[in-house]
């Protein structure tokens, strides 16, 4: 979202938040979760112009949280018109954003190995650092590639989903879906859903499991 920015990850822990209740629960009043949604997203519109040292007024806050769709549409827009696409691609792209996921002190330079979709001759016409989530997947993996793709991320969803043990990881991805997934799809497919849901959700498993373990031990052998 245009008006979060990183703040994001404050609104995406509340929602987590929200889905976990609605988990736990069985459901929950969807007018209290509404004005807590709206009240988030008018404190990061909010914040936004503060940061970029702007005067905060109604207007501006109304555009800051409505200008998101206009230039999201603008990359899909002008990407229809063109009317250019291929039936198969290699997302190579899209793969070359793992590089990310390795820490700076290991690899500093790791960002000069990372090429977004249009430095690499794909025409995508980005308006304000977004881009549609229909253009992208067209560029990394092209229509048949891109029907492929959705169907094999619709079906890991509802596995997901039925398997109550990693019904925590759905839950993250849920809430990943609806703000990033249609203006920032590497980061999206990249670092929020695998590397800081799926690598990380199985880092705590194991890494709790081991300290469980040790634990035990002790325990075990001070008896």
């Amino acid at each position: 979202m245009y008006s979060t920015g990183n703040r994001g990850y404050l609104t995406l822990s509340v929602i987590s938040i929200l889905l976990v209740l609605h988990k736990v629960s069985k459901g929950f009043p969807i007018i209290p979760s509404i004005f807590v949604i709206s009240f988030l997203g008018i404190l990061n519109a909010i914040w936004g112009h503060i940061r970029a040292q702007n005067s905060v007024t109604f207007f501006k806050i109304l555009q800051a949280i409505l200008m998101e769709p206009g230039y999201v549409g603008m990359t899909l827009i002008s990407h229809l018109i063109r009317n250019e696409f291929s039936f198969i691609e290699f997302p190579i792209s899209l793969l070359g954003n793992i590089i990310g996921m390795i820490p700076s002190i290991i690899f500093p330079d790791k960002f000069k190995y990372i090429q977004a979709i249009t430095e690499m001759g794909q025409p995508i016409s980005v308006f304000q650092g977004t881009t549609h989530n229909y253009v992208e997947l067209m560029a990394n993996f092209g229509l048949i590639g891109s029907m492929i793709f959705m169907f094999l991320l619709s079906l890991s969803l509802n596995f997901l989903k039925r398997n109550e043990s990693l019904s925590g990881i759905y839950i993250a991805i849920c809430s990943f879906l609806p703000f990033f997934f249609f203006r920032d799809l590497p980061n999206t497919l990249i670092k929020y859903i695998f590397e800081f849901t799926i690598i990380l959700s199985i880092l705590l498993y194991y890494s709790n499991s081991i300290i469980i373990k040790i634990r035990n031990k002790i325990i075990s052998r001070n008896d």
